[in-house]
């Protein structure tokens, strides 16, 4: 090879450099449906056929969960068959797959989503079609965001800010009349959205002059500061749904030659693959404004309304029960919410405020982590996902956890250059074991996570419809993280000389509690930090959480990524979260300080009833007891001991005065336990599996003046002491047998115990 190829900013072009030749291979001939197969990989790949070697994986030669959609719509346009995504992880190389498809092709089997081939309940996904004459309705996801912003008009959290800043001799002319013709090219970006007998519709506007209004911030004192305060405004500026346009742009001078390209949109009318689509054939429009000439795109056959109209009738008797049959079982008994610690109590009704802080993966761990998926048959994502789930398990101390992550909703090759909103989003709910290894758990969340693409065309908002989740508006339905692995293509761009960069913009609404972005950095735009890595950000509520978390949390995804990737076969619970400098530092806030030491014994802020409190009121929702399959959290724990010590201090129950407890190991023995203290008394621990003899001598010995027990114990210890037995209810009944038990306060009773009372 006489050089390297290069970009178009000078950087070597990896996805050009020539495939190793390994001595001995195998000569690449092929013939019929592997020939074809081998010219749709490369298609999709962006190679030539004949770099592709029959024993080859798609994965490991640059494809990936998003690419692979692609590639099965190809495979249905071509030969009528429906290719499952389970198809291609199971026979990753050319000389696995083809003889699937012949297979298909030939009617002998059907692409299995249980298998190898299909599910031969799964019929060929049908072509989009223009739509026919009348009004034009809202696709599923666009109701859903329509019926959210009648609920809460001017909310931002579905705003879509891009800046990009352009080095160069910019031509603000050619860049209006470019983004005209953009916008007359793409019905979505000229759509507004009324009402017709009572149903929202799409009204698709005429194509006109598109405002690019030019503001010139170069005399500023730091002109790109000044910059991205106006971004933030602009960012954070509502939409009118009814009114539009649904697109803002404008041009920000920073100098003679830099600028800042700025763009809103409402997430309604477009998507992060459509952000690709806009910036790529805006570019090419740019250009040929500038050459004088007409722009080498090629027709849509469809527009966004059309998909909308198909997507309708498509899924609809069958098909739409067979989607909503899997997620009702996928689904089924998932806890309302992940209860992670958040360093505020959560408000009664979300308010979207949120921020960002940037996170990357750095080169050298994002590689380990690819190598880790290859050798696993899985995807990177699919990493990404069980990483983060071991990490809000242990936050969360839940083993139960749900993350969202989208998906593009292009499964048709006409859809791919479309603008519009067809992102879906899918819940994958993963079961964390702590002492089962990091392997098993990947290999449950591949599984998990080809059966969802499987059923991926069932949207969001009817999924929460048919599961009808319990009612809280302090927290999005079904999930609270997610986790968004951006790969859509964006590719090289020619933009008249100029230099692109994408430029931050800062983030005021969220839509959950945390959202993990990543993405490759595009080959266009590789010079810049982090190249070769993931680089994104962690959005995150600023009603739940302090940035100093969230930086804690971002360290701790990046440690817990490395060890997964270094040892899979390391068991959940013995995975390292920290590294050496932030344990030592967690060890040193730990170590006892004699002064707040000597002011914890003078104020009780260190008894374990009132740690027990606290820990409720920072984070109720969290898990603290688990026993036998049950768990309890701290909001449960401390209203039943508080319960518990109200009717205690009725008995008697107060500083000095001592308590027996006679139970198994239970959520009641620590019930009783935290219940004594509450009251102000000393509790005696009566061992259950002693005999009556042993019991009846620590009775008359201690002499308390009531005893607690589970209901097994009642009669036994009853004949064995004068003091009144209490009975302790099974969870998740009232702590007591009795029913005035139920009205009893939750908070804790008042006491005038002291460090040098007996407990």
């Amino acid at each position: 090879m006489s050089g390297f190829p290069l970009s178009l900013n000078g950087k070597v072009d990896r996805r050009a450099l020539p495939l190793p030749v390994v001595q001995g291979g195998s000569v690449v001939v092929r013939a019929g449906v592997e020939a074809e197969l081998a010219g749709l990989w490369a298609e999709v790949l962006g190679l030539s056929a004949d770099r592709i070697g029959a024993g080859e994986t798609f994965f490991a030669l640059g494809g990936h969960s998003l690419l692979a959609t692609q590639l099965i719509a190809r495979v249905r346009r071509r030969w009528g068959i429906e290719l499952s995504l389970r198809a291609l992880f199971e026979h990753p190389t050319l000389e696995g797959l083809a003889p699937v498809v012949v297979a298909a092709i030939a009617g002998k089997d059907a692409v299995q989503d249980g298998g190898s081939l299909q599910d031969g309940g799964v019929p060929l996904l049908p072509d989009p079609v223009p739509r026919g004459p009348g009004p034009v309705p809202l696709s599923f996801a666009q109701q859903r965001l329509w019926f959210l912003d009648q609920l809460s008009p001017g909310d931002t959290a579905y705003n879509q800010p891009v800046a990009l800043r352009l080095t160069g001799r910019l031509d603000l002319g050619a860049l209006a009349r470019a983004l005209t013709g953009l916008v007359a090219r793409h019905e979505a970006l000229r759509t507004v959205f009324a009402t017709d007998q009572a149903l929202p519709v799409q009204v698709i506007l005429p194509p006109g002059p598109v405002d690019l209004p030019l503001e010139d911030l170069s005399g500023a004192a730091d002109p790109m500061a000044a910059a991205e305060a106006r971004l933030a405004v602009l960012a954070a500026e509502p939409f009118d749904l009814a009114r539009g346009p649904l697109l803002r742009a404008r041009v920000i001078r920073l100098g003679p030659e830099d600028h800042l390209a700025a763009l809103v949109l409402h997430h309604i009318v477009s998507d992060g693959w459509s952000l690709g689509v806009f910036l790529r054939e805006l570019a090419a429009l740019y250009e040929a404004v500038l050459a004088g000439r007409a722009a080498d795109l090629p027709p849509l056959p469809l527009q966004y309304g059309d998909y909308a109209a198909w997507q309708r009738a498509h899924l609809q008797g069958p098909e739409l029960e067979r989607q909503l049959a899997y997620w009702r079982s996928r689904l089924a008994g998932m806890p309302d919410r992940l209860a992670l610690p958040t360093d505020r109590p959560r408000p009664a009704v979300q308010s979207h405020a949120g921020a960002v802080m940037p996170f990357d993966l750095p080169a050298g761990l994002t590689r380990a982590l690819e190598a880790l998926a290859r050798r696993t048959g899985t995807s990177l994502h699919m990493v990404l996902v069980a990483v983060l789930s071991v990490l809000l398990a242990r936050w969360s101390g839940q083993d139960d956890i749900a993350i969202g992550t989208p998906v593009a909703g292009r499964r048709h090759a006409a859809l791919e250059g479309l603008i519009g909103f067809f992102v879906n989003t899918l819940v994958l709910r993963a079961g964390v074991d702590a002492a089962e290894p990091f392997s098993a758990l990947l290999g449950r969340l591949r599984e998990d996570a080809l059966a969802a693409q499987a059923h991926q065309d069932l949207p969001f908002d009817q999924l929460v419809e048919a599961l009808q989740p319990a009612r809280d508006l302090s927290h999005a339905p079904l999930f609270q993280v997610m986790l968004a692995l951006q790969n859509a293509p964006l590719g090289a761009m020619a933009f008249g000389g100029l230099r692109l960069e994408p430029a931050g913009v800062a983030v005021t609404a969220t839509k959950f509690d945390l959202t993990f972005s990543l993405q490759e950095v595009p080959g266009s735009l590789q010079d810049l930090p982090g190249q070769g890595g993931l680089t994104g950000a962690i959005e995150y509520a600023t009603d739940l959480f302090d940035a100093a978390t969230i930086a804690r949390l971002a360290a701790q995804f990046r440690h817990l990524a490395a060890a997964c990737a270094a040892a899979p076969e390391t068991r959940i619970g013995a995975l390292p979260l920290m590294d050496a400098a932030e344990r030592a530092a967690v060890v040193a806030g730990w170590a006892p300080a004699p002064p707040p030491a000597a002011r914890a014994a003078e104020t009780g802020t260190g008894r374990l009833d009132t740690l027990v409190g606290a820990a409720a009121a920072r984070h109720p929702d969290r898990i603290a007891l688990r026993c036998e399959g049950a768990s309890l959290t701290y909001a449960a724990l401390e209203a039943r001991a508080n319960r518990l010590a109200h009717r205690m201090v009725q008995l008697g129950v107060g500083p000095e005065t001592r308590v027996g407890l006679c139970c198994e190991r239970s959520f009641e023995m620590i019930v009783g336990l935290l219940a004594v203290l509450k009251a102000g008394g000393a509790y005696v621990p009566l061992d259950p599996e002693h005999p009556d003899d042993r019991l009846a001598y620590m009775l008359e010995d201690a002499a308390p003046v009531l005893v607690l027990a589970q209901s097994a114990q009642t009669n036994r210890l009853q004949s064995l002491t004068p003091a009144p037995v209490l009975t302790l209810a099974t969870h998740p009944a009232p702590e007591t047998g009795e029913p005035e038990a139920r009205s009893l306060p939750e908070t804790p009773p008042e006491t005038r115990t002291t460090p040098q009372n007996a407990a």
